[in-house]
């Protein structure tokens, strides 16, 4: 048998080095192109949640096993209210759009059924970065 000759052999050893070339060249812009756009995304959204804001508007009330309370959006954002009411037991109950729509300045009403051995209620919103929550101890929940 004949060996490929050394100018065959260089042309394809040249072929090869373009095409791996190529193929790390569009991998590379891709994941450059999609980690950019995350980013992109994630800043957005820190800096739209930096206008978010709420807080309770009159008492945290625990009545007859529901506990309940107005929440007022002081941001100027719309906002997704949700809840998570953490026991003395260390269990929890989580309830995800309890005010499914709290607009800029509006004050949004809650009632959800609970046991009364609450440690702290956590009502929280769809803004995650940075959080736009508040946390309510046993000690500010009323108990009638």
């Amino acid at each position: 048998m004949k060996a490929i000759s050394p100018f065959i052999a260089e042309i394809l050893l040249i072929g090869l080095t373009i095409v791996i070339a190529g193929i790390i060249i569009t991998w590379g812009t891709g994941f450059t192109h999609t980690s950019t756009q995350t980013i992109e995304q994630q800043s957005g959204t820190q800096l739209i949640c930096s206008y978010g804001g709420i807080s309770i508007y009159d008492n945290i009330i625990y009545k007859d096993g529901y506990v309940s309370g107005y929440v007022i959006n002081t941001g100027n954002i719309p906002l997704k209210v949700n809840l998570q009411i953490v026991y003395d037991d260390g269990t929890s109950q989580e309830i995800l759009n309890v005010i499914p729509e709290l607009m800029q300045g509006n004050v949004g009403y809650f009632s959800v059924v609970a046991n009364p051995n609450i440690l702290f209620i956590l009502i929280y919103t769809n803004c995650t970065a940075p959080p736009v929550n508040i946390r309510i101890e046993k000690d500010e929940i009323i108990f009638e």
